[in-house]
């Protein structure tokens, strides 16, 4: 199948987008040619998403639209569904094969029908990588945090660390591609290196290249923010002003029940903290609504805890079991339409929050890395409307003028 066209569809997070990147790259160099629409592909791979079962659903309903849709590819599947649940998909008619996570190897050696002699690797590279905007930079991967209703440790497996030269020759050539934006990203990145400072002894080697480029740090859990961290995001010229602090709950019963190691007041103290050292930097964080035995109580505590907190930003899910976690032992006591309700109430808190943060900003300038719409983002991690003749991937200096819902409008 040498000479074949792959179509890659990602669904998920950042690293799942890194592992695509990867991938294509991996077969890129093993003579397959990326196909950018599936309309065009003989092969279609799905880098799926297990975190919750919407994600499940969300992917079994891609691959039947994409199987009914290109009866000319064969689709195979891969990733954090691939892993967790391998025998459903081998049996489905739809795909031809099933892989797991970091799986390029196999692939290769599935498509090509022989075995690779190049050595397997959870990180690969995306040297060939075409996009001009944003790269995320994968420097991690695997948890062992034991969250209760969390099922990546047991699709990621243990943690491990990208060898520190491999990560700064990484961002080399993503610098020499004029990459303007590189996001860390990895299931877990406070353990970078065992944790403690080797997340800053990073940002140490990979800070001093010359160029206009910046660093972004994706999720990072709140006990691992520690003084030093803190100086590069908020000071360090390199950083973005922008931190993403999962929370889960406001109600420490249920941060308990989570396996979650703070209390709600050691979180928003946290907050509170950089927020007296800076005004501008964008705080988004993580929720999970309707754990088992969530009550309307403890929900409104949770509501009012963020209200009143300096957070910018965030995203929430409606909780639903995952196999093989403590939490699929529980019984599931919120109904489905109370979980939704919460989802809704939050959401709308969050887009009331974003937009008084953005607000703030008006008259002021901001460096925006812009894309292909027109649109881009802030270091503090806010959308930016730009004009027509912006320049997609470059570092650019605008002034706000206005807010339109959540969206600031530059000159």
């Amino acid at each position: 199948m040498i000479g074949k066209r792959i179509h890659i569809r990602t669904l998920g997070c950042r690293t799942n987008q890194y592992d695509s990147a990867a991938l294509a790259y991996k077969l890129e160099t093993e003579g397959y040619r990326i196909a950018p629409h599936a309309s065009e592909a003989d092969v279609i791979i799905v880098n799926s998403c297990a975190v919750t079962d919407r994600a499940e659903r969300k992917c079994g309903q891609l691959i039947r639209k994409l199987a009914r849709n290109h009866r000319q590819a064969d689709i195979l599947l891969a990733g954090c569904l691939g892993r967790r649940n391998p025998d459903v998909f081998r049996d489905h008619s739809d795909v031809r094969a099933v892989f797991g996570v970091n799986a390029a190897h196999e692939m290769v050696a599935f498509l090509s029908g022989k075995k690779s002699d190049s050595t397997p690797s959870p990180f690969g590279s995306i040297d060939g990588m075409k996009e001009r905007t944003r790269a995320h930079l994968k420097i991690q991967d695997g948890c062992d945090a034991g969250c209760a209703y969390c099922i990546v440790p047991l699709v990621r497996g243990k943690p491990v660390s990208r060898p520190l030269d491999e990560v700064v020759r990484q961002v080399e050539m993503l610098l020499e591609k004029k990459i303007p934006e590189i996001v860390l990203t990895g299931i877990h990145i406070g353990r970078y290196a065992d944790g403690q400072n080797g997340l800053s002894d990073l940002l140490e080697k990979i800070t001093v290249f010359p160029g206009s480029y910046r660093i972004r740090l994706s999720s990072i859990e709140p006990g691992e923010v520690n003084d030093r961290l803190l100086e590069w995001v908020l000071y360090h010229p390199r950083l973005c002003r922008h931190l993403h602090l999962p929370l889960q709950s406001g109600n420490n019963r249920l941060l308990k029940a989570m396996g979650r190691p703070y209390t709600s007041d050691d979180y928003f103290k946290l907050l509170e903290r950089i927020r007296r050292q800076s005004e501008e930097c964008g705080l988004g964080t993580d929720i999970l609504v309707g754990f088992p035995s969530e009550t309307d109580q403890e929900f409104q505590e949770t509501v009012e805890r963020i209200k009143n907190s300096p957070l910018t930003f965030g995203h929430v899910f409606p909780f639903s079991v995952r196999p093989g976690t403590r939490a699929a032992e529980l019984t599931d006591t919120v109904k489905r339409s109370e979980k939704e309700a919460r989802v809704r109430r939050l959401k709308q808190l969050f887009s009331e929050l974003k937009s008084n943060f953005a607000a703030r900003f008006i008259g002021q300038s901001a460096e925006v890395v812009f894309e292909s719409d027109c649109t881009g983002v802030s270091s503090n991690y806010l959308r930016i409307q730009g004009a027509t003749d912006v320049r997609k991937g470059e570092l650019m200096t605008v002034t706000i003028q206005t807010l339109a819902g959540d969206m600031l409008i530059s000159e």
